[in-house]
C-alpha cells in the first residue's frame, strides 16, 4: 500500500466510520458512536485537523558524520504545554477486571528548574539503528520530574557541543517537506521536525511531543528510515507524551513514509517508537534476559494523535511497543512483573500501517479508548496485541479492522482485561482471541467479525 495523499488524509473519526459503515456493512454492525463528540463533558477530545501533508519536491540534508560521546548541559526551558486529562478506565473495585490493585501512577508534573543533560554517542559498531542522543536528568536523580522538547534538542545542537554534529534534528518547511538546514532562531521552528538519529530519553525524563495548537512545539515528527538505516525515538526509563501530533517513519530519498511491500515478512527495518523499563535486581542469576542498565520505568501516552508507517519484526521494534526489560529467558524470576511495569494510555488515535499496531510486554492498567487501528491490510500481523503479564488494561470503543491476522488480542498471562464494545473486522485471522491464561479477562458489548477464525476466540486458556 502507498501513503494517502494530502486529500485524503482522515480529518475526523466520524467521516472516516461512516465511510466504513458503509464499504463494510455486510460483515457486520458499524456503529460511529464511539467517534461522535457529544455533549458528555467526559467524552474524549476530538482528533485536530490535520493539515496539509503534501509530498514535497526538495531533497533533505546529508547523513551525520561518525563522533565519540559528548556530554553537555541543557539550554533553556521553552513553552508550557498543556496538560492532558487520562482517559477513564473500568470502573469497580481495585484488583477487579481494569482496575489494578495499586492504582497506576500519576503522569508526570514537568519541573522546569530540573537540570538535563544530552550525551551523543556515534556507536559505529550500531548497523541498523545508527547513532544516540541520550537525555536524562544531570544530576542522576530520576526522581527530578525534568522534561524535554524537540525545541530544547535543537538549540543543544545549535550550540555546537564538541564532537555532535549538527545535523541531528532539522524544522522542516511544511509546505515543501524540505529541511531547513540554515534556521538558526526559534523564530524559523515550524512545528514539523525530521531526527536523524536514535532517541533514547532516560532516567525519569519525559519528552513533551505536543501540537503546537496546545503549546507544544511538534504538530509532525518524521523519523529518518531506510532498509538500511533506521531509528529508534525510544523512552528508556524516561517518559514520551504524545499529544495532537503526527508521527511517521521517512524515507528521505522518497521524500515520503517508510513503506514495505505487501508481502513483506518483515526482515526489512523500519523506525519505530518504543517505552522500556529497566531495573536491574542483583537477585537475578539467569545468564541472559536479566536487566542490565538501571533506568527505572516508563511511561508512553498518545492522545488525539496519528501514528503510522513503523515498524518491522524485531524485538521491541514492532512499530508502537511497551515492555518491560528483565525477564530472565529460563523464566526463573516472574516477580519482575510484579516489581517493574510500563504504563501507558492510547486515546482518540489513528494508528495504520504499523508491523503491529501495537505490542506490550508487562504492561499494566492501560487504557485504550476511541482510537482507529487499521491499515488496508499493512498492519502487518495484529492491531491491539498486548502480551506477556500486561494485566489490568481496559480496551474500549475501539474501530479495528484490515489487520493481516488478530484485530485484539491478549496473550500469555494477560490477566484482569476488559475488552469492551469495540468494532472490529480483520483480514485474517480472528476479530477478538484470549489466548493462553487471560484469567479473569471480560469481553462485553459489540465484539469481532474474523472471516476466517470467528469474532471472538479462546485458546489454550
Amino acid at each position: 500500500m502507498h501513503a494517502l495523499p494530502a486529500a485524503s488524509r482522515v480529518e475526523s473519526r466520524l467521516p472516516l466510520c461512516a465511510k466504513l459503515r458503509n464499504e463494510l456493512s455486510e460483515n457486520g454492525p458499524w456503529d460511529c458512536a464511539p467517534f461522535t463528540v457529544a455533549a458528555d463533558p467526559s467524552a474524549p477530545t476530538p482528533a485536530p485537523t490535520p493539515g496539509s501533508r503534501e509530498v514535497p519536491s526538495t531533497t533533505t540534508a546529508p547523513a551525520a558524520p561518525a563522533t565519540t560521546p559528548s556530554p553537555v548541559g541543557t539550554p533553556a526551558p521553552v513553552a508550557v504545554v498543556t496538560a492532558t486529562a487520562a482517559p477513564a478506565p473500568a470502573t469497580g473495585e481495585p484488583g477487579s477486571p481494569g482496575v489494578p490493585p495499586i492504582p497506576v501512577p500519576a503522569k508526570t508534573v514537568c519541573d522546569p528548574a530540573a537540570e538535563l543533560s544530552f550525551t551523543y554517542d556515534a556507536r559505529e559498531d550500531e548497523e541498523i539503528e545508527g547513532s544516540l542522543v541520550t537525555i536524562e536528568h544531570a544530576s542522576g536523580d530520576r526522581t527530578e520530574l525534568g522534561c524535554v522538547t524537540l525545541t530544547e534538542m535543537w538549540q543543544w545542537l545549535q550550540s555546537g557541543p564538541e564532537g555532535v554534529p549538527t545535523d541531528l534534528l532539522y524544522p522542516v518547511d511544511p509546505a515543501t517537506g524540505a529541511a531547513i538546514t540554515t534556521a538558526s532562531t526559534v523564530e524559523e521552528l515550524t512545528g514539523v521536525w525530521l531526527v536523524r538519529t536514535s532517541l533514547a530519553v532516560s532516567n525519569g525524563v519525559t519528552m513533551n511531543l505536543k501540537g503546537t495548537s496546545v503549546g507544544g512545539d511538534c504538530d509532525e515528527l518524521k523519523i529518518r528510515s531506510s532498509p538500511t538505516l533506521i531509528h529508534a525515538v525510544r523512552g528508556h526509563g524516561g517518559n514520551l507524551d504524545i499529544y495532537k501530533t503526527l508521527i511517521q517513519s521517512w524515507d528521505e530519498n522518497l521524500l515520503t513514509a517508510h513503506i514495505l511491500a505487501d508481502d513483506s515478512t518483515g526482515d526489512e527495518p523500519r523506525s519505530y517508537i518504543a517505552c522500556s523499563s529497566e531495573v536491574v535486581n542483583e537477585n537475578d542469576t539467569c545468564d541472559s534476559g536479566y536487566a542490565r542498565e538501571d533506568k527505572g520505568e516508563c511511561r508512553m501516552d498518545m492522545v488525539d494523535s496519528e501514528l503510522g508507517h513503523m515498524g518491522y519484526f524485531a524485538s521491541e521494534s514492532y512499530g508502537i511497543t511497551w515492555k518491560v526489560r528483565g525477564f530472565c529467558e529460563d523464566m526463573s524470576n516472574p516477580e519482575v512483573f510484579d516489581n517493574v511495569n510500563v504504563y501507558g494510555d492510547i486515546t482518540n488515535c489513528d494508528i495504520h500501517h504499523m508491523w503491529y499496531g501495537m505490542y506490550s510486554y508487562g504492561h499494566q492498567g492501560g487504557v485504550w479508548t476511541d482510537s482507529l487501528m487499521h491499515g488496508e491490510d499493512d498492519n502487518y500481523v495484529y492491531g491491539f496485541d498486548p502480551h506477556d503479564d500486561s494485566d489490568y488494561l481496559t480496551i474500549r470503543n475501539n474501530t479495528v479492522w484490515n489487520n493481516k491476522k488478530h484485530g485484539i488480542i491478549a496473550s500469555k498471562r494477560c490477566d484482569h482485561v476488559v475488552i469492551q464494545d469495540n468494532t472490529v473486522d480483520t483480514s485474517g485471522g480472528s476479530g477478538i482471541m484470549l489466548h493462553r491464561s487471560c484469567d479473569d479477562s471480560e469481553i462485553t458489548g459489540k465484539a469481532g467479525y474474523g472471516p476466517r477464525r470467528g469474532g471472538v476466540r479462546r485458546l489454550e486458556l
